[in-house]
Protein backbone atom coordinates (compact mmCIF):
# COMPACT_ATOMS: atom_id res chain seq x y z
CA UNK A 1 0.00 0.00 0.00
CA UNK A 2 1.16 3.55 -0.66
CA UNK A 3 0.95 6.66 1.50
CA UNK A 4 -1.70 8.36 -0.64
CA UNK A 5 -3.88 5.23 -0.60
CA UNK A 6 -3.76 5.07 3.21
CA UNK A 7 -4.52 8.80 3.39
CA UNK A 8 -7.54 8.42 1.13
CA UNK A 9 -8.75 5.40 3.11
CA UNK A 10 -8.39 7.25 6.42
CA UNK A 11 -9.84 10.55 5.12
CA UNK A 12 -6.75 12.61 5.86
CA UNK A 13 -4.10 14.28 3.72
CA UNK A 14 -0.94 12.56 2.53
CA UNK A 15 1.12 15.21 4.33
CA UNK A 16 -0.47 14.24 7.65
CA UNK A 17 0.29 10.56 7.00
CA UNK A 18 3.89 11.45 6.11
CA UNK A 19 4.23 13.41 9.37
CA UNK A 20 2.83 10.48 11.35
CA UNK A 21 5.22 8.12 9.55
CA UNK A 22 8.27 10.26 10.29
CA UNK A 23 7.18 10.58 13.95
CA UNK A 24 7.10 6.75 14.18
CA UNK A 25 10.46 6.35 12.45
CA UNK A 26 8.99 4.94 9.23
CA UNK A 27 10.95 5.89 6.13
CA UNK A 28 8.50 7.60 3.75
CA UNK A 29 9.45 10.61 1.62
CA UNK A 30 6.47 11.23 -0.65
CA UNK A 31 2.84 10.34 -1.22
CA UNK A 32 3.83 7.51 -3.57
CA UNK A 33 6.20 5.90 -1.08
CA UNK A 34 5.32 2.29 -0.37
CA UNK A 35 4.50 1.23 3.18
CA UNK A 36 5.99 -2.08 4.32
CA UNK A 37 3.65 -4.79 5.57
CA UNK A 38 5.07 -4.53 9.12
CA UNK A 39 4.82 -0.72 9.15
CA UNK A 40 1.25 -0.61 7.85
CA UNK A 41 -0.55 -1.56 11.11
CA UNK A 42 1.56 0.94 13.08
CA UNK A 43 0.81 3.71 10.60
CA UNK A 44 -2.91 2.81 10.42
CA UNK A 45 -3.15 3.15 14.18
CA UNK A 46 -1.36 6.51 14.11
CA UNK A 47 -3.58 7.80 11.32
CA UNK A 48 -6.77 6.66 13.07
CA UNK A 49 -6.13 9.22 15.83
CA UNK A 50 -5.89 12.12 13.33
CA UNK A 51 -8.99 14.33 12.86
CA UNK A 52 -11.02 13.29 9.83
CA UNK A 53 -12.71 15.52 7.26
CA UNK A 54 -9.90 18.03 7.06
CA UNK A 55 -8.57 16.30 3.96
CA UNK A 56 -11.88 16.61 2.13
CA UNK A 57 -12.10 20.30 3.00
CA UNK A 58 -8.54 20.85 1.74
CA UNK A 59 -9.27 18.94 -1.46
CA UNK A 60 -12.41 21.02 -2.06
CA UNK A 61 -10.41 24.19 -1.43
CA UNK A 62 -7.73 23.05 -3.89
CA UNK A 63 -10.39 22.23 -6.49
CA UNK A 64 -11.97 25.66 -6.15
CA UNK A 65 -8.55 27.36 -6.42
CA UNK A 66 -7.74 25.28 -9.50
CA UNK A 67 -11.07 26.19 -11.10
CA UNK A 68 -10.48 29.89 -10.39
CA UNK A 69 -6.98 29.68 -11.86
CA UNK A 70 -8.34 27.90 -14.92
CA UNK A 71 -10.99 30.60 -15.44
CA UNK A 72 -8.35 33.31 -15.06
CA UNK A 73 -6.10 31.50 -17.52
CA UNK A 74 -8.93 31.16 -20.03
CA UNK A 75 -9.69 34.88 -19.73
CA UNK A 76 -6.01 35.72 -20.21
CA UNK A 77 -5.92 33.45 -23.27
CA UNK A 78 -8.95 35.21 -24.76
CA UNK A 79 -7.34 38.61 -24.16
CA UNK A 80 -4.07 37.43 -25.70
CA UNK A 81 -5.91 36.08 -28.74
CA UNK A 82 -7.77 39.37 -29.17
CA UNK A 83 -4.49 41.32 -29.00
CA UNK A 84 -2.86 39.02 -31.54
CA UNK A 85 -5.81 39.35 -33.89
CA UNK A 86 -5.63 43.13 -33.61
CA UNK A 87 -1.89 43.08 -34.35
CA UNK A 88 -2.39 40.77 -37.33
CA UNK A 89 -5.13 42.95 -38.73
CA UNK A 90 -3.02 46.04 -38.19
CA UNK A 91 -0.18 44.35 -40.07
CA UNK A 92 -2.52 43.63 -42.97
CA UNK A 93 -3.80 47.17 -42.83
CA UNK A 94 -7.43 46.56 -41.98
CA UNK A 95 -9.71 46.80 -39.02
CA UNK A 96 -11.73 43.97 -37.55
CA UNK A 97 -15.17 43.86 -39.16
CA UNK A 98 -18.17 43.14 -36.97
CA UNK A 99 -20.04 40.79 -39.29
CA UNK A 100 -19.30 41.58 -42.88
CA UNK A 101 -17.01 43.94 -44.67
CA UNK A 102 -18.96 46.39 -46.81
CA UNK A 103 -17.43 48.44 -49.54
CA UNK A 104 -17.68 52.18 -49.10
CA UNK A 105 -20.34 53.72 -51.37
CA UNK A 106 -18.97 55.27 -54.50
CA UNK A 107 -19.40 59.00 -54.92
CA UNK A 108 -21.16 58.58 -58.28
CA UNK A 109 -23.62 56.14 -56.66
CA UNK A 110 -24.68 58.88 -54.25
CA UNK A 111 -25.35 61.18 -57.18
CA UNK A 112 -27.40 58.50 -58.93
CA UNK A 113 -29.54 58.08 -55.81
CA UNK A 114 -30.48 61.78 -55.77
CA UNK A 115 -33.65 62.70 -57.63
CA UNK A 116 -33.02 64.61 -60.84
CA UNK A 117 -33.18 68.36 -60.41
CA UNK A 118 -35.24 70.46 -62.70
CA UNK A 119 -32.85 72.55 -64.70
CA UNK A 120 -33.62 76.12 -65.49
CA UNK A 121 -33.68 76.81 -69.22
CA UNK A 122 -30.44 78.35 -70.35
CA UNK A 123 -30.11 80.83 -73.13
CA UNK A 124 -27.08 79.24 -74.68
CA UNK A 125 -26.36 75.61 -74.22
CA UNK A 126 -22.89 74.95 -72.86
CA UNK A 127 -20.82 72.20 -74.43
CA UNK A 128 -21.20 68.82 -72.69
CA UNK A 129 -18.54 68.43 -70.03
CA UNK A 130 -17.02 65.12 -69.12
CA UNK A 131 -18.46 63.58 -65.97
CA UNK A 132 -16.19 63.95 -62.97
CA UNK A 133 -14.23 60.85 -62.07
CA UNK A 134 -13.40 60.18 -58.46
CA UNK A 135 -9.74 60.79 -57.71
CA UNK A 136 -9.33 57.42 -55.99
CA UNK A 137 -11.71 54.52 -56.28
CA UNK A 138 -12.64 53.33 -52.81
CA UNK A 139 -12.30 49.63 -52.17
CA UNK A 140 -12.46 47.64 -48.97
CA UNK A 141 -9.06 47.19 -47.38
CA UNK A 142 -9.67 43.49 -46.89
CA UNK A 143 -12.41 41.25 -48.17
CA UNK A 144 -14.55 39.21 -45.84
CA UNK A 145 -13.15 35.93 -47.21
CA UNK A 146 -9.58 37.11 -46.68
CA UNK A 147 -10.46 38.19 -43.17
CA UNK A 148 -11.93 34.79 -42.35
CA UNK A 149 -8.81 33.04 -43.69
CA UNK A 150 -6.66 35.34 -41.57
CA UNK A 151 -8.85 34.75 -38.53
CA UNK A 152 -8.48 30.97 -38.93
CA UNK A 153 -4.71 31.26 -39.24
CA UNK A 154 -4.54 33.36 -36.08
CA UNK A 155 -6.70 30.85 -34.22
CA UNK A 156 -4.38 28.01 -35.27
CA UNK A 157 -1.36 29.97 -34.05
CA UNK A 158 -3.10 30.73 -30.75
CA UNK A 159 -3.86 27.03 -30.26
CA UNK A 160 -0.19 26.18 -30.71
CA UNK A 161 1.01 28.74 -28.17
Amino acid sequence: MRIFELAREAGVTSAEVLRAASARGIDATSAISAIGKYDLPILREAVSTLPKGAAEAKRAEKRSKAAAMERAGAEASRELLAKRQERALAAVGGAAPKKAVKAAPRPDAAKAAEPPKAEAPQAAEAPAAEPEKPAVESKPLITYDDFMKLDLRIAKVADCV
